[in-house]
């Protein structure tokens, strides 16, 4: 590790899912997530290389990637072309299918600032599960509408519907469920008010533009 480029992630302790402090289920509950997080391996996900936890802090260590997020570039664009999108897109669903049905470990945090563009101007999931470690930061356009009831949830499901407001924003440069303030775009997302735009997916294949409406 000291001869490569890394990216680390601190955060408090007491942000830590498993509180492991004096109980020794809870420890062992968090080497095992540690364990099958490292055991990744993908070409579209950023590698975990290793968790340091002192009596204050929690370190996350990850291989580093220079590029930027596919939020800036599409920020900066306006949005994407349909076949760029279309590529990201592709790459997205390869390793999230990868996580779901291989390692069976949901992403948790899945989001545009969180898919990163590589010097071959292909994409990687970073932070892949680290919020079955940490607690992490709310993602409000990208909650699916049961995360703001407070229901019951599977996170395999709120990945995919985060995945389909990740194509959205890469097609359209917005996202789908709008509001000035937080409230109000959870109310959007959960009385199921989204914005329709009269050139939505153009460019894209008749299923893919269907499915954004």
């Amino acid at each position: 590790m000291l001869h490569r480029k890394v990216t680390m992630k601190i955060a408090s302790r007491d942000k830590l899912i498993f509180k492991c402090d004096h109980c020794t289920l809870a420890h062992r509950l968090l080497e095992t997530q540690v364990a099958a997080l490292k055991k990744l391996s993908h070409p579209h996900i950023v590698p975990l290389l290793e968790v340091l936890i002192d009596s204050a802090f929690v370190l996350l260590v990850s291989k580093h990637v220079a590029g930027p997020s596919v939020f800036d570039v599409t920020s900066r664009l306006g949005k994407l072309p349909a076949d760029r999108a279309r590529k990201y897109f592709i790459q997205i669903v390869d390793a999230l299918d990868y996580c779901h049905s291989t390692a069976g470990i949901a992403h948790r945090s899945l989001n545009m600032k969180n898919v990163i563009l590589t010097q071959t101007d292909d994409v990687v999931l970073a932070e892949v599960g680290h919020a079955s470690l940490l607690e992490m930061g709310d993602q409000v356009c990208y909650n699916a509408p049961e995360l703001f009831k407070r229901e019951a949830h599977k996170s395999f499901q709120t990945d995919v519907w985060a995945l389909a407001v990740c194509l959205y924003y890469m097609v359209e440069g917005t996202f789908p469920f709008r509001g000035s303030t937080e409230e109000q775009v959870s109310e959007a997302q959960t009385a199921g008010k989204y914005c329709v735009i009269a050139d939505m997916g153009v460019g894209l294949s008749t299923g893919a533009s269907g499915r954004l409406r």
